[in-house]
């Protein structure tokens, strides 16, 4: 996915959890596509 110019790879299953624990730049959109937060971990 691609939101303002920067690209985001998923969607990921939350309940699956992450195999590596990295820093990341996250977006979170709910169903209908649109922006509900962004982020870093």
């Amino acid at each position: 996915m691609n939101l303002s110019g920067y690209n985001f790879d998923g969607p990921y299953d939350p309940n699956r959890g992450f195999k590596n624990k990295i820093a990341a730049i996250y977006a979170i959109i709910d169903s209908k596509s649109k922006l509900m937060d962004i982020g870093q971990s």
